[in-house]
């Protein structure tokens, strides 16, 4: 992955999209991540989840005591690049984990971020390339193939889901020379967040 970054004409157009996508990181008054020791080494973590970051930000203000703790977004294209060079992790939701076949009470932590999409969604452009939504959440994915059903008396039931983990959407973006694109589409409820940021800053 990191001799993809060194790609710019292709990686650029991929980390743009990607960093449509907030995740969330426990920050000093910096803005600086906070960093946890993983198998000897120091990493931030962002979280796609912000319910789950929340929780993680009273963790650390109870074991730290610091009161200057803050939660901030961070553009995910920026993330993948960190987590590539080991000094980040991103960490998806338990629940996207179990929408995407996982067991029950699994550990985030480590796990890779899958993304949900369905193919009914995805456009042909005039340049003969196609672009593909792939979602954060999968009751995201399932709320915009509604919405493009509507009216036409077809159910969502008869549409097979597709997942796909952050790396493998990655990697068939970069080999595609354009041809197939994505777009990602955070979660409804990290853009929530962030209007709500915006409002009293």
């Amino acid at each position: 992955m990191v001799e993809l970054f060194e790609a710019k004409e292709i990686w650029d157009p991929i980390k743009k999209e990607l960093n449509a996508v907030p995740v969330f990181s426990c920050s000093n008054e910096k803005g600086q991540p906070m960093q946890y020791g993983v198998e000897g080494s120091k990493v931030a973590f962002f979280f796609t989840d912000v319910y789950a970051a929340k929780v993680e930000l009273e963790k650390s203000k109870e074991e730290t005591k610091m009161d200057n703790l803050n939660l901030l977004p961070f553009p995910l294209g920026e993330v993948v690049e960190m987590a590539a060079k080991k000094s980040a992790l991103i960490i998806p939701s338990e629940g996207s984990l179990m929408a995407a076949g996982a067991p029950k009470g699994i550990n985030p932590l480590g796990q890779i971020l899958p993304l949900f999409c369905y193919t009914e969604l995805s456009q042909d452009r005039d340049d003969g390339s196609s672009l593909t939504p792939l979602f954060i959440s999968k009751a995201d994915a399932e709320e915009a193939l509604k919405m493009a059903l509507e009216g036409s008396g077809e159910d969502i039931s008869s549409f097979e889901l597709q997942i796909f983990p952050l790396t493998q959407a990655i990697q068939v973006a970069a080999r595609s020379e354009g041809k197939k694109a994505y777009t990602f589409v955070p979660a409804a409820d990290a853009i929530e967040f962030l209007r709500n940021l915006e409002s009293f800053q």
